[in-house]
């Protein structure tokens, strides 16, 4: 199930959704701009990390 959700097209989908949602800051206080960077740098790492 993991893989599911980590696959890239569900990712991107999320991603999608949250910025045409215009989503706010979470607990992390990261900007819908941010997010898109730091996910595509962290992505591949995360999904072998799990």
């Amino acid at each position: 199930m993991l893989n599911q959700i980590l696959a890239r097209p569900n990712m991107i989908q999320a991603l999608k959704r949250v910025e045409a949602n215009k989503g706010s800051q979470g607990v992390d206080m990261m900007s819908v701009q941010t997010l898109r960077q730091h996910t595509s740098k962290i992505g591949n790492p995360l999904k072998r990390k799990f």
